[in-house]
């Protein structure tokens, strides 16, 4: 940095920068390195540094845009600055852009191979392409880096879930667990492969540790609800599904579940249905199914709702209308109706649907053989 007297100031301001930082004034530290790049006298390695601050600080305060292009910046003025990348990656990933964000993330390691965070968010993003083995490499290099953190296990068991590898995946989560007894995401992940396995009691058990741990933490609360409605324990299903609509009101296909399981355990309420359904837009999938049961839809309205609605329903959901005309042809008694949707529904769906794992249940108990293969949970 060259040493005029503007030029010092600049420096200066980088530097209160930093301490305004970890005050967390956000604001103060916009301020400052603006002003220290407006002066336009910082050398391109430490101009670098005040597009990257600034970044930090425009991110914390929700604006993205502006870090983004801070963080280009940056990198443009210093195109070694794996931090810099780093963060860009974070953001694109936030974006859903998520082979720009992996490009970034490669850079980063490039530029920083002991940077551990990149290998994990790098792992997780290759996790969501279906990458399990990828995926692995990242999480094994970043264990190596850091052994002490609970959430890279985790992370890594998903990555053997995902690939098949129940065993190593429980292993790992058990490992999270021992590093931290209370990393409630290692409970649920848990719960996941004993889904899997078939060991419900366990899978139940596991996510009821991760609601002892967190209250709060709806997952929790709505993956149990889903192993005891499965399982028919519907009196207990109807009691998680009311903790979890209590935490998250806006999720339709929660509220009708509720109103299933309630109806199947003899506690049923349409006027329940009604008020919750009030905070809903029926004019979205589940809503044609929960306007059938309020007596306000026909099946046809729900077939074509779960056909059409591309924005809530991956691909051509009459699987899931199939699934829930089963269930109101059960609560209007009429069994062979219901045996007829549940078939439609399995032939119809997607095996790692939800519902399509409740409609081979359903025809469990009502003690239909069923040819189509069961879904791998």
């Amino acid at each position: 940095m060259k040493g005029t007297a503007s030029t010092m100031t600049a420096w200066m301001r980088l530097e209160a920068s930093a301490r305004a930082w970890k005050r967390g004034s956000y604001d103060e530290v916009i301020t400052l390195t603006t002003d220290a790049i407006v002066d336009g006298l910082l050398e391109p390695e430490y101009g670098a540094i005040a597009h990257y601050q600034r970044g930090l600080a425009y991110n914390r305060k929700g604006l993205h845009d502006e870090a983004m292009l801070d963080f280009s910046e940056a990198i443009r003025l210093n195109p070694e600055f794996a931090r810099a990348y780093y963060q860009r990656g974070y953001l694109a990933r936030q974006a859903g852009q998520d082979e720009l964000a992996i490009a970034d993330y490669d850079c980063a390691i490039q530029f920083d191979p002991q940077l551990v965070h990149a290998y994990i968010n790098r792992g997780v993003l290759r996790i969501d392409q279906g990458l399990y083995y990828q995926a692995l490499q990242d999480f094994h290099k970043a264990i190596r880096l850091d052994p002490t953190r609970a959430r890279i296990y985790s992370d890594r068991g998903c990555a053997y879930y995902g690939s098949g590898h129940y065993d190593r995946a429980l292993e790992d989560f058990d490992q999270a667990l021992r590093l931290d007894p209370n990393y409630v995401v290692a409970h649920l992940h848990r719960g996941h492969v004993h889904c899997a396995r078939g060991n419900y009691v366990e899978a139940i058990e596991a996510y009821g540790e991760a609601i002892r741990v967190d209250p709060a933490f709806a997952l929790g609360w709505k993956n149990r609800a889903h192993v005891h409605f499965f399982e028919g324990l519907f009196a207990e299903a109807a009691a998680d599904y009311t903790s979890y609509v209590e935490l998250c009101p806006y999720d339709a296909s929660a509220v009708i579940l509720r109103y299933l399981a309630c109806s199947r355990s003899g506690d049923a309420s349409l006027t329940e249905l009604a008020r919750h359904a009030q905070a809903l837009d029926l004019g979205k999938w589940p809503g044609a199914a929960i306007a059938l049961f309020l007596g306000q839809a026909t099946p046809e309205a729900v077939l074509t709702q779960a056909s059409s609605d591309s924005e809530s329903v991956k691909n051509d959901g009459r699987h899931l209308g199939f699934f829930y005309l089963g269930e109101y042809h059960l609560l209007q008694e009429n069994p062979v109706a219901a045996v007829e949707m549940f078939r439609l529904a399995l032939l119809d769906g997607a095996r790692d649907c939800f519902e399509y794992e409740l409609a081979s249940a359903e025809l469990d108990r009502l003690s239909v053989r069923v040819l189509v293969p069961r879904a791998r949970r």
